[in-house]
């Protein structure tokens, strides 16, 4: 269910999942799958609260995780991935690294760790990273995240002529905004301006219309924050 990245589908796994605790309340993997699952109804504007606040919600589920098995790598994974969101790099950077220690095999904590790479700055080494998931895991399973990460790091290292196939690929698989925001940057930068404009018509049917000043709020601590916006901008997207 989760991997359909669809808000109904979400909220059952969520109610799964609080079953599962209620039955088991020391079972560390599914409080940590609870966390996946509520970071990505935030991320998707599915819950009402502010982002920010509301990123506390995963990050609590994958410290009880923690607490309950710290050798889990969902765990960790998840706990870094919210402290990433919130813009504790180093000590996501950390979480993550030790999510893989756990469990070198993890394409899915490779792709997060590459996402926390590239929003601390470090993009080659987030090239490095995404780009192995992706030839760890070629089939990805969950609505475009390997395509759009991996593009989104091209993106942030001004490789956009590379970067267009792996996002036009992320928006085939899933319509997010996210995704769409990535690939209308992606086209803002190329000047391919037309098409921009239809991604832009079809991201704004997903939920209020898409804003710079939004943007810069939401991506604040994050260091490929002015060439996204830059594409944006370049692409028409309105202040």
């Amino acid at each position: 269910m989760l991997n359909r990245f669809d808000r109904e589908q979400n909220a059952e796994a969520q109610a799964l999942l609080r079953r599962a605790i209620a039955v088991e309340p020391t079972y560390a993997r599914a409080h940590a799958v609870l966390g996946w699952a509520l970071y990505w109804a935030t991320y998707a504007d599915w819950l009402p609260d502010d982002r920010q606040e509301a990123i506390r919600k995963p990050a609590g589920h994958a410290q009880d995780a923690l607490q309950h098995d710290p050798t889990d790598p969902w765990a960790r994974m998840v706990f870094g991935l919210c402290l990433s969101s919130m813009g504790q790099h180093e000590r996501a950077l950390g979480e993550l690294q030790a999510a893989l220690n756990l469990n070198p095999n993890f394409a899915l904590g490779h792709i997060v760790f590459g996402w926390a790479l590239l929003r601390a700055g470090h993009f080659d080494e987030a090239l490095v990273e995404t780009g192995w998931a992706l030839r760890m895991s070629p089939v990805d399973s969950f609505a475009g995240f390997y395509t759009t990460v991996h593009g989104l790091a091209l993106v942030a290292a001004r490789q956009f002529e590379e970067a267009l196939p792996y996002l036009r690929a992320s928006v085939a698989a899933a319509q997010h905004v996210g995704q769409y925001h990535s690939l209308i940057s992606c086209c803002g930068h190329l000047g391919l301006i037309e098409e921009a404009q239809e991604y832009i018509a079809a991201r704004n049917k997903l939920g209020p219309p898409v804003r710079l000043s939004v943007l810069r709020r939401n991506l604040a601590h994050f260091a490929h924050r002015d060439v996204f916006l830059e594409g944006l901008a370049k692409a028409g997207v309105p202040e």
